[in-house]
Order: structure tokens, then C-alpha cells, then sequence
């Protein structure tokens, strides 16, 4: 089984949740979360405030069925870079939990895959379209109880801690 399908792979009729997430500076962690084919109404905000249990700021949200936020100070820093695990197991069985057969995750940015056994995430390239850069990304389709196994993060570049002498 692949860790990712295309549009045209998912399974028709089953509620889908695409969760796309953006690591930034100070450990935030940009959070994105798109839903089709539900047809009972949920408390989406709920939903990912427990499966991420972070300090959630929200963003634009449009209906119930898109939401947009921050995990603030979420990933672990090392020198002003991050370079941390990021689990989205929990959030993966929240949304199951809520009715989503198949949820989707895209981390955009740079990412390391973790060695596990099973089926791992994969590193998709998205082309250049208009004015839209090119960029790599890493995917996994959670489905039922399959759920993405830890990947290792990593944003922006450490600093060195240089001593000047004193006069």
C-alpha cells in the first residue's frame, strides 16, 4: 500500500480530511485542514485542538469544513532552528474518530523520514504552475487505523554562539 494516492486514488463517497502542515519560525507549526463528504456537522476547531493538544491560535476559518491556525512553539528548537519529531498519530484518530475514512497530510518543507516498519511517508514534488514556485513535500494517507508514523522535522538554519572577548 502506498503511502500516498492522488486525487483520483481516493476511494469515491468517503469523507476525506486534507491536513496540510507548515513549519515556521520560533517552533510554530502552520496548520491547514480542508474537509469533503461529511455530511454530519462537527466541531472541526474541537477536533484538531485535541488531536494536536498544542496552544492553538485560530486563523481564518470558512465553514465547517475549512480551518486555518497556528500551533504556537509547537516544534522543539535547537540554536533558533527546528528539528523536532512530529507525531500526527493522534490527530490522524481524532479526525477517524469524527467520520473521516481517509485523511490526507502534506508537511511542506524540509522533512527526514523516520525508519519504521510499515508503510512510511513519501516525498512528492509539486511543479511550478503560474506563479507558483516548485516544491517538495512530504505525504502519508492515514486510513482507518493506519496512521503516520513519526517524521523528523527541520526549518531554518541554527546559529553559533560565538564568545567575544571583553576589553
Amino acid at each position: 500500500m502506498a503511502a500516498w494516492q492522488t486525487e483520483g486514488d481516493k476511494p469515491s463517497g468517503h469523507p476525506v480530511a486534507t491536513v496540510k502542515l507548515r513549519p515556521a519560525a520560533h517552533g510554530d507549526l502552520g496548520v491547514t485542514v480542508e474537509t469533503v463528504g461529511l455530511q454530519k456537522p462537527i466541531d472541526l476547531n474541537g477536533v484538531v485542538v485535541q488531536g494536536l493538544n498544542c496552544d492553538w491560535r485560530p486563523g481564518d476559518s470558512f465553514d465547517e469544513h475549512f480551518l486555518k491556525g497556528t500551533c504556537r512553539r509547537y516544534l522543539h528548537l535547537d540554536h533558533g532552528a527546528v528539528d523536532d519529531q512530529l507525531v500526527l498519530a493522534p490527530l490522524a484518530s481524532a479526525l477517524n474518530k469524527a467520520g473521516f475514512v481517509v485523511v490526507r497530510f502534506e508537511l511542506l518543507g524540509n522533512g527526514m523520514e523516520i525508519a519504521s516498519p510499515g508503510v512510511n511517508w513519501a516525498k512528492m514534488h509539486m511543479t511550478a504552475v503560474g506563479r507558483r514556485p516548485a516544491q517538495d513535500f512530504w505525504a502519508f494517507i492515514a486510513l482507518g487505523k493506519l496512521v503516520p508514523p513519526p517524521i523528523q522535522v527541520q526549518y531554518g538554519e541554527p546559529w553559533n554562539r560565538i564568545a567575544w572577548p571583553h576589553p
